[in-house]
């Protein structure tokens, strides 16, 4: 009797055996083809943050090309602004000088940052009103061009070719009455586009006489004369 419980228990065991082996397998089966789901999914997705990114670097340069055409945009329509305002203002400021027989500022300007002018309250006393507001007009034109390099709007590099020495030497001859007119408005914009292209003329000044002055020493022959005697002892 206990025989045939054990054989029972035993086949029991067994059959339970084999079925859970059943079900694992369809387990197992079922996790792969899962797993394999997940897999592709996982590619699909992983290939679309690829797109996504690829997008975002299209949608990047876009942005970039379109952001440097309009800077071009700009600068071209301030190149024109200086030449169509502020070119016929500094004429007209030119002719006032001379017919109220102020001379333009001729001395080094020691130092950009701060514009200081020593003689600025004797001067004061002698600068005319006329001059004065007309100059203001000047200046005011001159800061708002200067602000749409200094803000990014426009490329300061594009409009330097045409414009940099012109607009330094406008600076530098009007240097004294400009120092008078920033007692009222500190001209912030067009002192820092000032600043920013008369170091880069000074800085293409001095590349340019490095440049002529290595072109003048590769010209230069280093010759040598050997003492007597000794060109014998080199030979030998």
């Amino acid at each position: 009797m206990y025989e045939m419980i054990y054989q029972l228990i035993r086949s029991f065991i067994e059959l339970i055996y084999f079925i859970s082996g059943i079900v694992l397998a369809i387990i197992a089966i079922y996790g792969l083809r899962q797993f394999k789901i997940a897999l592709d999914q996982l590619t699909v997705s992983i290939k679309q943050v690829e797109i996504g990114m690829e997008q975002v670097s299209l949608l990047k340069h876009d942005i970039e090309v379109r952001n440097k055409r309009l800077s071009v945009e700009k600068s071209i329509e301030f190149i024109e602004r200086y030449k169509n305002t502020i070119f016929p203002l500094a004429v007209k400021h030119r002719e006032l000088m001379e017919q109220y027989e102020y001379s333009f500022y001729t001395e080094d300007v020691i130092d950009i940052k701060e514009f200081p002018f020593s003689n600025q309250d004797d001067f004061k006393k002698a600068f005319d009103k006329t001059i004065k507001t007309e100059a203001n007009d000047l200046f005011n034109e001159i800061e708002l061009f200067s602000s749409a390099f200094t803000s990014r709007l426009a490329d300061e590099e594009l409009a330097f070719q045409p414009l940099g020495k012109t607009f330094v030497r406008l600076i530098d001859r009007n240097y004294d009455i400009f120092c008078v007119c920033r007692s009222s408005a500190p001209y912030a914009n067009t002192v820092k586009l000032y600043i920013t292209w008369k170091e880069r003329l000074k800085k293409n000044e001095l590349d340019k006489q490095i440049n002529q002055l290595e072109k003048a020493r590769s010209k230069i022959k280093n010759t040598k004369i050997t003492p007597l005697g000794l060109d014998e002892q080199l030979e030998a």
